[in-house]
C-alpha cells in the first residue's frame, strides 16, 4: 500500500501529461497509436489511462459498450412510451397534439397537459426538462402544473 501512495504522490508531481489523457487507442505495426475506430475484433487494443494487459482493456471496452447500448435501447423504450402517453391521453380529452406541444392554454388543453405531466414524472420518473419538451412548454411550467395539481388533490383528501 505504501508503495502504491508513493507511486501517486510521484504522478501528481508530474502534473497533466497529454500521453494520458485520451481514448483507447490501437497499436499499428510499428507501435504507435492510432484512434480506435469502434470495432471491437481490432487487435492490440491498449489504453494508457488503464492498467492491465490487452485482454483486460477488451473487456472493459466491451462493457462500456454494453451499458451504453442498454442505456440507449431504455432511452428508446421511454421515448416510445411517452409518446404514446401522451397520443392516449390527447385522444382521451379530445386534443390534438399540436395543440399541446405548441402551449396553448385552452381548458381542455391545459388539463390534458396536468395529466400527461403527473403520468410521464410521478409514473416514469421522466426529468422535467424532458416533460417539459414534449408538453410544448418550460420545465418551470411543469413545475408549477404539478405542484398546482398536488395542492388539488392534497386539499380535496381533507
Amino acid at each position: 500500500m505504501r508503495a502504491y501512495r508513493q507511486y501517486i504522490e510521484d504522478g501528481i508531481s508530474q502534473g497533466r501529461r497529454p500521453e494520458l489523457v485520451g481514448g483507447v487507442q490501437v497499436q499499428s505495426e510499428k507501435g504507435r497509436g492510432q484512434p480506435d475506430s469502434g470495432f471491437m475484433d481490432e487487435p492490440a487494443v491498449t489504453d494508457r489511462r488503464v492498467l492491465g494487459d490487452e485482454g483486460f482493456v477488451s473487456k472493459m471496452k466491451r462493457e462500456l459498450f454494453s451499458h451504453e447500448r442498454e442505456r440507449l435501447l431504455n432511452f428508446r423504450e421511454i421515448q416510445e412510451r411517452i409518446q404514446s402517453i401522451v397520443e392516449a391521453r390527447c385522444k382521451e380529452g379530445r386534443v390534438q397534439t399540436q395543440e399541446l406541444q405548441k402551449g396553448n392554454r385552452r381548458q381542455q388543453v391545459a388539463e390534458a397537459r396536468a395529466e400527461i405531466a403527473w403520468q410521464l414524472v410521478n409514473e416514469l420518473g421522466v426529468p422535467l426538462s424532458e416533460v417539459a419538451h414534449h408538453l410544448g412548454v418550460s420545465a418551470s411550467a411543469i413545475s408549477k402544473i404539478l405542484r398546482r395539481r398536488s395542492f388539488r388533490l392534497v386539499g380535496n383528501s381533507s
